[in-house]
Parts: C-alpha cells; sequence; structure tokens
C-alpha cells in the first residue's frame, strides 16, 4: 500500500469520526432544541389560557358593574334593603313573642298520660267521675265528682295530695242527691321552676 493510499485512507476515518462527532452534536443540538421549543409553547399556551380567562372574566365583571349601576336596579336594591331591616325587626319581634310564650309554657305544668292514670286511679271504686275541666292559664284542674258516703270524699282528696302533682287542693263541700253526694274539687298543679 502506497503512502499515499494509506493517508488517503486516514483521512477518510478522520473524516468519519469528525462526521460521528459532527451528528452527536447535531442530535444534542436538535434535542435541546426541541426541549426549548416545547418549553415555549407550552409557556405560550398557559399565556394565552390566562388571558383568555382574564378576558371573560372582565367581560363578566363588565356586565355586573353595568347591572349594579343601572339606576332602576340601584333602586330596587335600596327597597331590598329597607325591606331586609323590616323583616329583620318583624322577625325579632315574633322572636321574642315566641321565646315568651315558650317561657310561659315550660312554666305551666303538664300532665302527662301517667300523671292522668294516677288521678283518676284516686277515684277507685267508691268515686264516679262525671266531669273534668282544666283551665290552662291557672294551672286549674276541676273535678266534677259523686260518693255514695260522704267518708269516701275525703279520702279521695287525701289520695289526689299523695299523688305529689298539686300544690293546693280545694274542697268546698258536697250536695246530697237521692242516693249520691255530689262535689267539686279543684285542684291546682304544681307551678314548675323556669330556673333550671
Amino acid at each position: 500500500m502506497s503512502s499515499l493510499q494509506r493517508k488517503k485512507r486516514i483521512n477518510y476515518i478522520n473524516a468519519l469520526k469528525i462526521s460521528d462527532q459532527k451528528n452527536q452534536i447535531d442530535k444534542t443540538t436538535f434535542g435541546v432544541a426541541f426541549s426549548l421549543v416545547f418549553f415555549i409553547v407550552a409557556l405560550a399556551s398557559v399565556y394565552l389560557f390566562f388571558v383568555y380567562q382574564t378576558t371573560r372574566l372582565e367581560t363578566e365583571l363588565k356586565g355586573i358593574k353595568q347591572y349594579t349601576e343601572n339606576e332602576s336596579n340601584k333602586a330596587l336594591y335600596d327597597d331590598a334593603l329597607k325591606n331586609e331591616n323590616v323583616v329583620i325587626v318583624d322577625l325579632m319581634m315574633r322572636k321574642n313573642i315566641l321565646t315568651a310564650k315558650l317561657d310561659e309554657l315550660n312554666s305551666v305544668p303538664i300532665l302527662t298520660k301517667t300523671d292522668f292514670e294516677k288521678i283518676l286511679a284516686c277515684s277507685g271504686d267508691k268515686i264516679v267521675i262525671y266531669s273534668y275541666n282544666y283551665i290552662n292559664n291557672a294551672s286549674l284542674l276541676t273535678f266534677e265528682a259523686a260518693a255514695t258516703e260522704t267518708a269516701d270524699i275525703p279520702e279521695y282528696i287525701s289520695r289526689l295530695e299523695a299523688t305529689g302533682l298539686f300544690g293546693n287542693i280545694e274542697y268546698n263541700g258536697y250536695n246530697l242527691s237521692d242516693t249520691e253526694f255530689y262535689f267539686t274539687v279543684d285542684c291546682y298543679l304544681k307551678v314548675v321552676s323556669t330556673d333550671e
């Protein structure tokens, strides 16, 4: 092999090496350039999205501003505020009334079914209750009843007192009919304390 051919071959190999190095540099440059272009496109997309959203919100705000600055709408809003204040005052008054009523109801003794059964059991088989009446504002339960013997009446009143439901029991005598002694008993329920 002549030296000229050898030199050509060496130049050819060197040229291949340089070409491979250039290809590697070109691939790296292409990768960096592609990444940079992708990043710029992504950034531009985000920017355009925010510009779109800002424009949309500005348009909505412009419509809201026009609505709120409209004189007829301002008048309606002012009327609504006045009405709201009237309604608030009215509701507060109603709430206070209801609270007072609730306190009043909580202080009124309430007879449960069990309490009423206790009261009726006091009559036993010797007392016949013909009618009863409850007056709420006086917490008064009145019984109109009859007994076949006068001695049964005080026993009946003692049994009513023993229930513990009444603060005071009033009995004002009896009326005699053919075979029975008619009488009225006024039972005042114990007042419930509202301090609890």
